[in-house]
């Protein structure tokens, strides 16, 4: 049921494979002429179509016993088959079968129309082209279902003819041949039944037509004229079929005329035009003649077919507009304005100077013309529209349009239409005077435009008389001030009710506006509930053309927000968003003014600089957000302890500095700085967490350590860099010899920055060796910096640098690629079992990606991974665990070692041992050195290595410096040990030499 009827073409020529009558017995042909004889038989007696299929169908019913014949035709859409004529199915039935929809499973009649062929099933209970309609076969009992398609003359299918029997069998020749002979018997009865009705039509319009139709053969003797042409000529139909037309000539025209007539039809087989005939009384009469010559097949005239009308009645109308044209050119001419007469089919008759003008054509080319040959087809459409509305009521019309010119400007034009009258009363035409008001509708658009925009407006607005009493205010004044338009109409107009502006003020308001025609600024008003407000006030004067003063205009707008975001964005200009504190710049500003302050009056002040110990760790270990709320909550801590003229500022970071005034003695100032480091001390409580931190303070007297604020903030600094390096926690006042370590470090930094680029860094090794065998077995790798100025620099003064300023990260970077890369050379070079171990800074683990340095440098130099052995402080596996662990996990699966420098001096714990499956520990020096003479630091020692035993780990011990060492590692079973008794650091190829000449000590 759903397949698509126009998938094929309908209008294919009927199958070729049709039964001939030759195949069939003489007794068969005898059945088939007698139903053709019925059927003609109806024909020719005139029955109708529907009377004859009925007839069909019942008479091929007898000739296939058991069976029931119908026609099917598609509907308009050429989408679903109805039942045309089915005698002998019931009317339920009829109704199950309406709307078939063709497809594969539609049956016989549907598949004949899907596949445009016959279609004969002689089981419907099983074939699948009757699937969608089995329901429908069971209820009616239908067994069998023998389909014919029914073509027309232009051989497209329109429907199908069907016999359906009740018993299950197979059509025979015979019944094929009865299929076909009634398909097409049906199909020329319903094509001469189409024809029958445009006959029909074609008579009826013939006859009913108000116009005149008169017909002749190819010799112009009438053969047929209708009713109207008796009504309109005089003549019956008896009077002139089979007579020539020539009883119509007025004789008014010559034989010149009728022969371009006959030359016209014999090139063009059409004329029409105006011509003038006599009626049977003799009288003469205007009318529109339209002539059409008709050829046959082989393009020989056979027919003359003239159709006319009588056109006396708007012959006399033109005839009329025509003096009323002439009688009124001349007034037409007189007015300035467009003027026009118009016939009823609104063909212009006469049209004045300013009407040509406005079309860019002469009155001359104007005639005959209509709205349609001059404007845009929308104005044309509207135009005709107006007048049929004129010319329907017979009364005038006044309308306001657009109209566009030949050069495609836009105006406004008035219009009034009138309509025009014969002497009988008969509209006949119309008139219209049209009047430009372009100007004055702009100007109208111009106040529609000005009263929104004065009411739609968000600034209040009042207009006043010359008197400056109030005439109106908009809604947006009503809205700020809370008085309507009612409370102030009539009012005198006051600037403000403010009791602040003074009289005097207002009085040089209005001075200036008098004399400028404008005035501008701030004032500040007071609503009606009396709340005071700021406004931005702008009185403008208005003059007519004579220059007197007609109106004053005031608008305003309430600026609070705008004043409260100035003085926001003023505040969080001079302040730190987070702590609220003053910022650098205002505090700048505050420290010259109290440096002038305590010049003027002699008087000391102290200057604070305070930074907070570690404060990254509750970054790196808490998060940025409790950072945050760890400086507010010191920030509120210090504001509390600062008198009225002191000031505090953040710094940035975790920064702060602090101003005292009127100091009498150091003395004072450190109590307040013992005090300060006492309250900072105090645990803060954050959440669920309790953090404590420590503060270290810089201080800078004025004026001994300083005059200006420059040098005052850069002399404290470097006083809190001296408590940070004495301890933190405490206070240092400034003295003269920290300017040197400040400039050290300073020029260590800006030198550090320069190094990687200018290639001042080396890398020194140390050899680390077995203590059963004697053998190297690897070496540490230890940077050395060549300073261009200072000479060689020790790590020890420039790491904590690199640290501090996050220099180490590049530097660390350098540092394993150059260990890497040393270790793959000596490997090719022989020394194939030596490991390269390589510090790590806890810098690196935070703020850099140190799991992709490891990758690089071990891609970019080929080493093994399992010869590099990282060695980390225990501080890098207690902060942020998780994510350490994660990552020593991911560098483990590689290959790479991992060595617990330092161990003993920091949290050793024996869970992170296991987390981080750490494969050596190295014994801090400080236990070494001391081991022979103190008996706790031996006790730690053997306790160490004992427990790296049990644990499966390595021990290394740092800083053997002498052979009285050795016996107590080696007794403790101690894996390996480096320091300077078997040799210091050494350039890598000092190295190699080593290695070669080296023999085991001890």
């Amino acid at each position: 049921m759903n397949g698509n009827i126009h998938s094929k073409d309908q209008s294919r020529p009927a199958p070729a494979n049709t039964v001939q009558y030759e195949v069939l017995t003489e007794q068969e042909k005898e059945k088939i002429l007698t139903l053709q004889q019925a059927i003609l038989e109806l024909v020719a007696l005139g029955h109708d179509h529907k009377e004859i299929i009925d007839d069909l169908c019942r008479l091929e019913e007898q000739l296939l016993p058991d069976s029931v014949a119908s026609v099917m035709l598609l509907d308009e859409k050429q989408q679903h088959l109805n039942v045309f004529a089915a005698p002998s199915i019931p009317p339920e039935g009829i109704s199950q079968l309406n709307g078939l929809r063709p497809g594969l499973g539609a049956g016989s009649c549907g598949n004949v129309i899907y596949r445009q062929e016959p279609v004969f099933v002689s089981d419907t209970f099983t074939d699948s082209r009757w699937v969608d309609l089995l329901p429908i076969a069971v209820n009616l009992g239908l067994r069998a279902c023998w389909s014919m398609p029914i073509y027309t003359a232009g051989q497209k299918i329109i429907g199908t003819f069907a016999l359906t029997s009740f018993e299950q069998r197979t059509p025979s020749l015979f019944h094929r041949k009865l299929l076909e002979i009634g398909a097409s018997i049906i199909g020329i009865v319903l094509e001469r039944n189409k024809q029958a009705d445009f006959l029909r039509l074609a008579a009826n319009v013939f006859e009913n037509s108000g116009e005149c139709i008169i017909i002749t053969d190819a010799e112009q003797s009438i053969l047929s004229v209708n009713k109207t042409f008796t009504e309109v000529t005089g003549y019956s139909s008896d009077e002139v079929i089979g007579t020539k037309p020539d009883m119509l000539n007025s004789s008014l025209h010559n034989a010149e005329f009728f022969q371009h007539i006959t030359r016209t039809l014999l090139e063009n087989n059409y004329w029409q035009g105006e011509i003038w005939n006599r009626r049977k009384n003799g009288g003469i009469y205007p009318l529109w003649l339209g002539l059409t010559a008709v050829r046959d097949e082989d393009n020989q005239i056979c027919n003359y077919i003239g159709i006319f009308s009588d056109v006396t009645e708007r012959k006399l109308a033109d005839e009329a507009l025509k003096i009323a044209a002439y009688q009124q050119l001349a007034l037409l001419n007189n007015i300035t304005d467009i003027a026009w007469l118009k016939d009823k089919e609104s063909r212009f008759i006469s049209v004045n100077e300013p009407f040509g003008e406005a079309c860019g054509l002469t009155p001359q080319e104007l005639i005959g013309k209509t709205d349609l040959d001059i404007w845009p087809l929308e104005l044309a459409t509207a135009y005709r529209k107006d007048e049929l509305e004129v010319i329907n009521t017979a009364t005038g019309k006044k309308v306001e349009e657009r109209l566009q010119k030949r050069d495609g400007k836009i105006s406004w034009i008035e219009t009034i239409r009138s309509p025009i009258f014969n002497e009988i009363g008969q509209v006949i035409g119309t008139t219209g005077v049209a009047r430009d008001i372009t100007e004055r509708k702009l100007a109208e658009d111009q106040l529609r435009l000005l009263a929104k925009v004065f009411e739609s407006s968000s600034d209040a607005i009042i207009i006043t008389d010359a008197e400056r009493n109030i005439v109106t205010v908009n809604s947006a004044y009503t809205r700020l001030t809370g008085y309507t338009v009612e409370e102030m109409a009539g009012k005198s107009l006051q600037l403000s009710s403010d009791e602040h502006v003074t009289p005097e003020f207002s009085r040089e308001i209005w001075q200036s506006i008098d004399d400028s025609g404008h005035w501008h600024g701030e004032i500040w008003d007071q609503r009606k509930d009396g709340e005071l407000y700021p406004k931005w006030l702008t009185v403008d004067v208005l003059h007519d053309k004579n220059d007197l003063v007609t109106h004053y205009v005031a608008a305003f707008s309430d600026i609070s927000e705008r004043k409260a975001a100035e003085e926001k964005i003023r505040y969080l200009a001079q302040h730190d968003i987070l702590t609220g504190l003053p910022n650098r710049a205002l505090f700048t500003s505050e420290l010259i003014q109290s440096i002038a302050n305590a010049k003027h009056h002699q008087q000391r002040l102290a200057l604070f600089f305070i930074d907070l110990d570690h404060f990254k760790n509750i970054n790196d270990s808490l998060g940025h957000h409790y950072g945050d709320l760890l400086l507010q909550a010191i920030a509120e801590r210090l504001k509390s302890r600062i008198k009225g003229t002191d000031s505090i500022c953040r710094q940035g970071g975790d920064e702060f500095i602090l101003i005292l005034q009127d100091i009498n003695t150091p003395d004072e100032v450190a109590h307040i700085a013992e005090r300060l480091i006492a309250v900072l001390a105090s645990p803060v409580q954050l959440n669920s967490h309790e953090i404590a931190i420590s503060a270290s303070i810089g201080i800078a007297l004025y004026p001994e350590d300083g005059d200006n604020e420059e040098t005052l903030v850069k002399n404290a600094d470097a006083a809190m860099y001296h408590a940070k390096q004495s301890g933190r926690d405490q206070y240092r006042f400034f003295v003269k010899a920290l300017n040197d370590t400040v400039h050290e470090r300073l020029t260590i930094e800006n030198g550090l920055r320069k190094a990687l680029e200018r290639n001042e860094f080396e890398l020194y090794y140390q050899p680390q060796l077995n203590l059963t065998s004697g053998a190297m077995i690897g070496a540490e790798a230890l940077i050395r910096w060549h300073h261009p100025e200072l000479g060689m620099i020790p790590p020890a003064r420039f790491i904590p640098i690199a640290e501090d300023s996050g220099l180490i990260i590049p530097i660390g970077d350098w540092v394993l690629k150059e260990a890497c890369r040393q270790a793959a050379a000596w490997h090719q070079a022989g020394m194939t079992e030596l490991m390269m171990a390589v510090n790590l800074s806890a810098v690196q683990f935070r703020r850099g990606n140190v799991e992709k340095s490891i990758y690089d440098a071990l891609s970019e130099s080929g080493l093994d991974p399992v010869f590099l052995e990282l060695e980390l402080t225990e501080s890098i596996l207690i902060q942020d665990t998780e994510k350490v662990l994660a990552t020593v996990q991911r560098l483990k699966t590689l290959g790479v070692k991992l060595s617990i420098d330092d161990f003993g001096t920091g949290y050793s714990s024996l869970s992170y041992l296991k987390r981080f499956n750490v494969d050596k520990l190295k014994i801090d020096q400080s236990f070494i050195r001391n081991m022979v003479d103190t008996p706790s630091d031996a006790a730690i020692v053997h306790a160490i290595i004992q427990m790296a035993n049990s644990l499966n780990l390595k021990t290394i011990a740092e800083g053997v410096e002498d052979q009285n060492m050795l016996a107590p590692l080696r007794l403790h079973r101690c894996d390996e040990a480096q320091g300077y008794y078997f040799a210091r650091p050494m350039p890598a190829r000092e190295l190699v030499r080593y290695a070669a000449d080296k023999s085991p000590k001890g």
